[in-house]
């Protein structure tokens, strides 16, 4: 059963999903002894069966999570101050690679692409729910990064709310184009190009850089140059670019910072809007959030994003 929780007093969501604590762990597995890994060709018995997969064998798979953080079993409460609500979605496990260590850093081109086109796939077949307002794609990567399982993967989650935290940045967009009728991101994208202190890397179609104002130690962007709402909505063209970058970024993380743990995430929307503009964030796992951080809701930075960009160009 899956519970949404507000806290009246911060603002706060929460989604209360006690089945999670179920799910295996094998960080430390042996890597002599990859037999008993769920997600290794041989053992599909062991997941549901896929919903997509690509080739023959396969090379990728799409199967739903065993353990989702949402379903649909739903509760109600009410007590007093505190409530939640009915919350429902789909959580997706998309087993990246055949290859148990198969990770961004040491894929090949035709395999980030592959990726990509995948990571379109279940965002398009998560919003055919009628009921889903918001798909979140993500990567973690490594135990410090949130991963519970080695072998590489990647996850998707639908919602039937909107997040806060995705609700105010399309509202903040919205208002500025509104007050300057242009999209607040292409103008961050523009102003960036002139400053060029925080820019790692940039192609014709893709511009990667360290936000001004990062929240965590090495963090950077990636945001298509041309306006764009909708990660599904690339072109093929677009998706061999973005691997290129991808390709290039994920080798200097590896090198450059000595394979750290980390956070992808793609924060897109189902509809085309020219005030929003899709962009990856990816987040290395560096530090961690101490008694400032967790009491006041400011995050301390120690490394800036102008010393971002001279670690990893």
């Amino acid at each position: 059963m899956s519970d949404l929780r507000y806290d009246v007093l911060t603002g706060n969501t929460v989604i209360i999903s006690e089945n999670r604590a179920a799910r295996p762990f094998d960080t430390n597995i042996d890597k002599n002894n990859l037999a008993n890994c769920p997600f290794c060709p041989g053992n599909e018995e062991h997941t549901p069966p896929h919903l997509f997969s690509k080739g023959t064998p396969w090379t990728i798979r799409v199967v739903p999570n065993k353990y989702p953080a949402l379903n649909t079993e739903f509760s109600e409460n009410q007590e007093g101050l505190f409530c939640s609500e009915n919350v429902t979605g789909s959580h997706f496990v998309i087993i990246d690679s055949d290859k148990h260590y198969n990770y961004l850093h040491d894929m090949e081109l035709k395999d980030i692409n592959s990726l990509i086109c995948t990571y379109s796939w279940v965002m398009d077949e998560l919003y055919k729910e009628k009921a889903i307002k918001y798909v979140q794609v993500f990567k973690n990567y490594k135990k410090e990064g949130g991963s519970s399982l080695e072998h590489t993967h990647s996850q998707a989650v639908s919602l039937s709310f909107m997040p806060k935290k995705i609700q105010i940045q399309l509202d903040n967009a919205e208002g500025f184009y509104k007050k300057n009728n242009t999209c607040l991101f292409c103008e961050m994208l523009k102003k960036e190009q002139e400053a060029n202190t925080r820019i790692i890397m940039e192609s014709e179609d893709f511009i990667a850089f360290a936000p001004f104002a990062s929240l965590l130690p090495y963090e950077f962007s990636i945001y298509p140059k041309s306006h764009s709402s909708n990660f599904s909505n690339m072109t093929d063209s677009e998706h061999k670019s973005l691997s290129i970058m991808l390709k290039k970024l994920f080798s200097k993380l590896y090198k450059n910072l000595n394979n750290p743990a980390y956070n992808l995430y793609i924060n897109s929307i189902n509809t085309e809007k020219a005030s929003f503009h899709w962009g990856i964030r990816i987040v290395p796992r560096i530090s961690i959030q101490a008694g400032f951080e967790l009491s006041t809701g400011i995050m301390l930075n120690s490394i800036s994003p102008e010393k971002t960009k001279s670690i990893l160009t």
